[in-house]
């Protein structure tokens, strides 16, 4: 998952459907995967992802799918956080 000082919006390009997984922070900044929550995206709807909430990239489902994202840097260009699950996650309907 990332977290950025920057808002960031990803548009669709290809009209593809995608996932979005998004996780509130924990008491000590990290992301709170207890609380982890999939969207399923239809594919002519962008999504703007709040300043400073962890989510993870964009991904399409069925087809190639392409994005474009807008970031609106109002921060330090260090203010990205990285991390990985621990375990996988299985997703499902």
């Amino acid at each position: 998952m990332i977290k950025f000082v920057a808002r960031a919006a990803p548009v669709p390009v290809s009209n593809a459907r995608a996932s979005s997984l998004v996780a509130p922070n924990q008491p000590d900044g990290g992301p709170d995967c207890e609380r982890l929550i999939a969207f399923r995206v239809p594919g002519a709807i962008g999504i703007n992802y709040k300043r400073g909430k962890w989510h993870h990239l964009v991904t399409a489902l069925e087809t190639t799918g392409r994005f474009v994202v807008l970031t609106f840097v109002d921060g330090p260009e260090s203010g990205k956080q990285f991390v990985s699950f621990a375990q996988p996650l299985l997703i499902c309907d």
